[in-house]
């Protein structure tokens, strides 16, 4: 048999007045319609059909366990985990000095280079990590600093979410040429508009600092 091509008509089976004889062709039709569905569908897919929910039927269909969890993960980041991939994250850095100005908090925007980013949620240009899974993310910052000949009077580093500051460090370091500060931190994130950038500041006693190596990381913990 082949599948049914066409309607079954119903205009001489809604009104009392219609003719038996003519609904009683339309009610023929209707059951040879049927019983061509009926012989196209296998006695496996009766069996999904047949069963109680979608769990039993992924059961019948042969899904694994993996295969079942993936189809009912609640998100990408639930998705990620059940297959054993990493959590999204990225890890940016610098090797190089650059002269920086003293006294004024600079964002690391320009200074970073990634080294990895598995969903290119950071941004080298504006130096923001953008998640596009919301939840709670570990993020840190490290950086080195240089006074040349002058004394560091002190070194800040910076996590700001949305332009905020979130968590901060700083090191009082007088009499020292060389010093490096961190900070890090957990910060949740939305995962469509909130970012968090970060942002370095070194005071010296007089010539020009710089920055040399320095690390920004961040990746998912949790919802």
């Amino acid at each position: 048999m082949s599948w049914p091509t066409s309607n079954v008509v119903a205009t001489n089976l809604d009104a009392g007045t219609d003719s038996p004889a003519t609904a009683r062709a339309d009610l023929l039709d209707l059951v040879q319609k049927f019983n061509e569905l009926r012989s196209h569908v296998s006695g496996f897919a009766q069996t999904v059909l047949d069963d109680a929910d979608a769990s039993t039927a992924q059961t019948t269909l042969g899904g694994t366990t993996v295969g079942k969890a993936l189809f009912t993960a609640a998100d990408a980041a639930s998705g990620r985990s059940t297959l054993g991939i990493a959590p999204l994250a990225f890890q940016a850095s610098r090797s190089s000095n650059s002269t920086v100005s003293s006294g004024v908090t600079t964002s690391v925007a320009g200074y970073l280079t990634e080294d990895f980013d598995t969903d290119s949620c950071f941004n080298p240009t504006t130096g923001r990590f953008t998640p596009n899974v919301a939840g709670w993310y570990f993020c840190s910052y490290q950086q080195q600093f240089y006074s040349g000949l002058a004394s560091i009077t002190q070194c800040n580093t910076y996590l700001y979410k949305n332009a905020s500051a979130s968590k901060l460090s700083y090191r009082d370091s007088s009499s020292i040429q060389n010093n490096n500060d961190s900070v890090s931190g957990m910060i949740y994130m939305n995962g469509t508009t909130d970012y968090v950038e970060a942002r370095f500041r070194i005071t010296v006693s007089s010539s020009s600092p710089g920055i040399s190596s320095g690390t920004f990381s961040a990746f998912r913990v949790s919802a």
